[in-house]
């Protein structure tokens, strides 16, 4: 019958690992827990015991091999000799009596609590430390104690478990004896080499200084074969009178693993008397083995084996690792890791910013109709990308988008790809082909008559330039307010016209009354072009305000920017960082002075101050210079069907004198 031994699962998100040594070779026989090989996986580096005793027959997964949980390692076929130790009773008088000849007579029939050496019953006892669980782990929480202060504890019993930020792990008795104190409560967390318990002798049984550990008859399970009666001579070579001078135990300042324990019980050595050659002082199974008498070595070795051990060098003369204690030089992969850490610490956003914009206006204009409708805004104003993000995320009713100064070619590619028609409003020749270049269907010219923004060209002789140049459809705008107006248009080529302050003077118009009044009084003479608003001729209707404006020198022209500033800043609930960013951000496209800019950036609030808030006297308007002979206020739909019967009227007129 054979045995699969397969990779364990060494952690709770370890899903594989490298076998780094094999311990055994094929052939040899091995004992139950007896080391077969060292593995490493990302949290931990340890042996992989034997389940089951008998000989390794297959090695599956090589050195530095990496394999998956669960996956074979090796195969363990049964022998008689190592499969059934139990059985072998007759020999266990040859093998006990030479392990066990010491100064003092121990006893083969006490439970197993007693075999351990503890100090006298006046109050001494074993410390217990916690231990170090992996190469760079510096502390451990308890978890939960296993045992109760009062209890009796064996030899490798669990007695903890605890936690490191490596692996969650037993910590096992490396005596006998009953649990005197408990130092440290669950959920505590204590750093490597700390006490956290203390375990003495049981009052009832008090057990004088011995030699080694005698494991019960059922831990000689794995000494198979019978020893010849040769090896015998060799007890007088064995450390008994170390161990008679001090009690059986571990080094206090070690970790010593349950197999290299089992292993020095098996071989009867006292743990207290070996040096560790491992890193940090660590026992390995080579310092027990070097320890042990020669015959106990032969008793647990296999009969070929057993004849070459003889020659074989003491690794007693080994000295403990030089590890210990030092400074190692870091490998070069983690200095890089070191040094990208700090970088992204320097380089990557700790914070973010928030720019809060107010969209609940434009989502109640998408409630007051079924019909799908179109959005204007300024690509520099403060909120665009929100803006921009919003009518995409509505893009189911959105038909058409126009906008003006900095459109790119991705933005526009985006409202293309959702199915809305980008139409731009240009002022000059060049800038309507660059539109068209970038992807936009139809462009909007306006010429110097129009609102806001304006050119050096009147419409009627940028219209026809442009219409020349593209092989898009053209709206024309900039002076136009009636029927006439739209027929002139449509005698040129457009395909119609846009009329911004003739609509903004209607009766269900939302601009308030102060406003409406200011622009119906206004005559042709009161609609003045300026540059200091925003860098750009605009527009406007002379109000107090632009006339401050106007009449601002350079020094002057900073008090107006912080005004402007401070506008933006309250209307907009931006920062005053926020709002020098956007206003550095329109110096980088119109090369103006950061005043300049300033008010640039602040133009939209100020215009919104008199349009949406009512007032005319502190707030810029916009106008076209139709704005000029504009006394009356209707309604749209009254204003929709004049223009149409206007326009239809001129058109009849003209071809009937054809």
């Amino acid at each position: 019958m054979s045995f699969s031994v397969t990779m364990p699962a060494l952690g709770e998100s370890v899903s594989e690992g490298t076998v780094t040594r094999w311990l055994k070779n094929e052939g040899d026989m091995v004992a139950v827990d007896e080391p077969l090989l060292e593995v490493s996986t990302d949290k931990v580096d340890t042996e992989i015991p034997s389940p089951v005793a008998g000989i390794l027959t297959k090695i599956v997964v090589g050195v530095d091999q990496t394999v998956a949980v669960g996956a074979e390692l090796a195969v363990i076929a049964d022998s008689a000799g190592a499969s059934a130790p139990a059985p072998v009773a007759a020999p266990a008088a040859p093998v006990v009596a030479p392990v066990i000849a010491a100064p003092a007579p121990v006893a083969s029939t006490p439970p197993p609590a007693t075999p351990v050496a503890a100090p006298a019953a006046s109050g001494g006892g074993t410390v217990i430390t916690m231990p170090a669980l992996g190469e760079s782990v510096s502390e451990g929480t308890v978890t939960r104690w296993l045992k109760n202060v009062g209890d009796l504890v064996a030899v490798d019993e669990a007695l903890l478990e605890v936690s490191t930020d490596k692996v969650d792990t037993e910590i096992p008795s490396p005596v006998a004896g009953t649990l005197l104190a408990i130092d440290v409560a669950v959920d505590t967390t204590v750093a490597v080499g700390a006490r956290l318990a203390l375990i003495g002798v049981s009052g009832s049984a008090p057990i004088p200084a011995a030699v080694a550990p005698v494991a019960p008859p059922a831990a000689v399970a794995p000494v198979a074969p019978t020893p010849p009666p040769a090896p015998v001579a060799a007890a007088p070579v064995a450390p008994a009178p170390v161990a008679a001078a001090a009690p059986v135990s571990q080094p206090q300042d070690a970790y010593v693993t349950p197999i290299v324990r089992k292993l020095a019980n098996d071989l009867g050595v006292n743990l207290a008397s070996v040096r560790g050659t491992g890193i940090g002082g660590r026992i390995r199974k080579e310092d027990v083995e070097a320890a042990a008498p020669k015959s106990a070595v032969a008793a647990v070795a296999s009969t070929p084996v057993v004849a070459s051990t003889p020659s074989a060098p003491s690794p007693s003369a080994a000295v403990a690792s030089p590890l210990r204690g030092t400074t190692v030089t870091m490998s070069r992969l983690r200095k890089v890791i070191a040094a990208r850490m700090v970088e992204s610490l320097q380089v990557s956003a700790q914070l973010t910013t928030v720019i809060e914009v107010d969209v609940t206006k434009i989502a109640r204009l998408r409630d007051l109709t079924t019909h799908n409708f179109g959005i204007n805004f300024h690509s520099f104003q403060p909120g665009a990308v929100e803006i921009v993000e919003l009518i995409l995320k509505h893009s189911d009713r959105v038909s058409a988008v126009s906008f003006g100064r900095g459109p790119d070619a991705k933005m526009i590619g985006r409202f293309r790809d959702a199915g809305i028609l980008c139409i731009p409003t240009v002022g000059a020749v060049k800038h309507a082909e660059k539109m068209v270049q970038l992807g936009c269907e139809m462009v909007t010219i306006q010429g110097g008559e129009g609102g806001g923004h304006t050119g050096a060209v009147p419409t009627t002789v940028l219209l026809p330039q442009v219409l020349d140049a593209v092989d898009v459809p053209v709206v024309a705008a900039g002076g136009y307010g009636d029927g006439r107006g739209l027929a002139s248009a449509l005698a040129y080529g457009a395909a119609g016209i846009a009329m911004g302050t003739r609509f903004l003077m209607t009766a269900e118009s939302p601009v308030p009354t102060a406003p409406k009044a200011a622009y119906v009084k206004a005559g042709t003479g009161d609609i003045a072009v300026s540059t200091k608003v925003d860098g750009i001729p605009q527009r406007m209707i002379l109000n107090p305000l632009l006339k401050r404006i106007e009449g601002s020198g350079r020094i002057a022209m900073w008090a107006r920017a912080m005004e402007a500033g401070l506008e933006m800043k309250h209307q907009s609930g931006m920062s005053w960082g926020q709002v020098l960013s956007t206003a550095r951000s329109m110096t980088s496209h119109g090369e103006m002075p950061l005043a300049q800019a300033m008010m640039a950036a602040a133009a939209p609030m100020m215009i919104q101050r008199a349009v949406v808030s009512g007032d005319a006297e502190h707030g810029l308007m916009a106008t076209g210079v139709v704005a000029g002979r504009l006394k009356d206020l209707p309604s749209c739909a009254d204003l929709m069907t004049s223009i149409e019967t206007e326009a239809r009227a001129r058109i009849a007129a003209l071809t009937a004198g054809n």
